[in-house]
């Protein structure tokens, strides 16, 4: 049954959109998509004795089961009721906006009379499953003595991403006496936590790739990536950054390089089976010692890339009730390395960006800035004992990032948050977690 909303809910006109009720979904809670067309095409072409051109085209869908659980529908009423109680004091400038007399129509006779922002959480009701088109070509190439060399164009464009948004977002004001509650487009309302599926975003990367496989006893792969991802949103449970805009209206102030972006990507790996021993290039006739010297493997891979953005914040946001950037200083640009080069101390030069002016979210962009990349170098050396024809065991010693090479972290430090005269900004002191060098050792029985 509709419980609809009285009808100051939307005094303003801002919020037509949106249509409050009560149990007025089906019994599946998420309504079914009965327009989830996914073809799939491929096609290899010849094109010489050595030459295969190969080209892919998908459709590809996600459903709303798989990004996350927040907010949840079976959280919504009457299954589950929430009361935020952080209400800060009333003032001469702030009087209080809120419902009087609370809400009729179904919903619990306490939830509206206190004088506190009453919050709501909800999806559209025309929800769309996330939609990916996906393609590729890819040119193969055979170099001879068990080679092979690849060359890939890859792509994809989203539509209907998921995205959290705040319809009754607090606009920007220069004016620190207005609250932020009483400068909503409906100051009666606190945020509105809101799932839609109208964000976008896309990709577009070459890739390289020579292999070779396997033979005289080694095997090896390198890649090289040139990629570059664009969104308007964050992570499914993130949301899109908010900088004081209508996100529904402005939703182009969201995009930029997506958070996932790897800009290059190298990565090789290698097998190589030390020619020692019985049957071996070397010392095939080592009788006894081959128990020891005997079929030994070295493995390792390698991995080079370069970090994901960030966006440099700032706390010194005057009158601005969404987040905010720092204001950009004329003729420099905080990509660039400080004079000193790029270490984890000074990682990017902080003299190029300043404090906002009061009421704007600042003249940097989001995502403008990267993390330190990736580099790491993962060794392995395997023993095999044959115990008998059927039976042997493999003696495996294991170093993930052998070289303990610092994984700079993607954790903001307070160092990405901009105030006047503080020496830690700019600085990048984290380490992700569990990058540490790892070494194990293991026993394998095979048969």
């Amino acid at each position: 049954q509709n419980a609809p909303l009285p009808p100051s809910f939307d005094a303003g006109g801002n919020l037509s959109f949106i249509h409050v009720c009560r149990g007025c979904t089906d019994k599946y809670l998420i309504p079914t998509d009965h327009l989830d067309f996914s073809p799939r095409i491929g096609i290899a072409y010849q094109l010489r004795a050595k030459t295969v051109v190969r080209l892919g085209y998908g459709v590809f869908y996600g459903g709303e089961e798989n990004q996350g659980g927040y907010p949840n529908r079976g959280e919504a009423v009457p299954f589950n009721e929430t009361v935020q109680l952080n209400r800060n004091g009333l003032g001469p400038f702030d009087p209080n906006p809120f419902f009087a007399g609370g809400v009729a129509g179904g919903f619990p006779s306490n939830v509206f009379t206190l004088d506190v922002p009453p919050a709501f959480r909800g999806i559209t009701r025309n929800f769309r499953n996330p939609l990916v088109h996906k393609w590729n070509v890819a040119v193969q190439h055979d170099l001879g003595h068990n080679m092979a060399l690849e060359v890939s164009y890859v792509g994809n464009q989203q539509a209907h991403s998921v995205i959290i948004w705040d319809p009754n977002d607090c606009p920007n004001n220069p004016n620190p006496n207005i609250s932020c509650d009483s400068n909503r487009p409906n100051p009666a309302l606190g945020g509105l936590s809101f799932v839609d599926s109208f964000s976008f975003g896309n990709y577009h990367g070459v890739t390289s790739k020579l292999e070779k496989r396997y033979s005289s006893g080694l095997n090896f792969s390198a890649s090289y990536t040139y990629g570059h991802a664009l969104a308007d949103t964050g992570t499914t449970l993130t949301g899109s950054p908010n900088q004081g805009t209508k996100i529904r209206r402005n939703l182009a102030a969201g995009y930029a390089s997506a958070a996932w972006d790897i800009r290059h990507s190298l990565v090789g790996s290698f097998i190589y089976d030390l020619p020692f021993g019985k049957g071996k290039r070397y010392l095939s006739n080592a009788g006894p010692a081959n128990f020891i010297i005997g079929n030994w493997q070295v493995n390792s891979i390698l991995t080079f890339r370069t970090g994901p953005p960030f966006t440099l914040g700032t706390t010194q946001c005057v009158g601005t009730f969404g987040t905010c950037q720092p204001d950009v200083v004329t003729g420099k640009d905080p990509k660039n390395a400080p004079s000193g080069g790029r270490r984890p101390a000074e990682w990017f030069d902080t003299s190029a960006v300043v404090a906002p002016a009061p009421g704007t979210p600042g003249t940097l962009g989001i995502q403008s800035n990267n993390y330190p990349g990736q580099r790491s170098v993962d060794l392995s050396l395997f023993k095999d004992f044959h115990l008998t024809e059927r039976f042997r065991v493999q003696f495996r010693a294991e170093a993930f990032n052998v070289a303990n090479t610092p994984q700079w972290g993607t954790q903001s430090n307070g160092g990405l948050d901009y105030t006047q005269g503080d020496p830690a900004f700019g600085q990048i002191t984290t380490t992700q977690s569990n990058t540490q060098r790892h070494v194990q050792f293991a026993l394998r029985f095979m048969f």
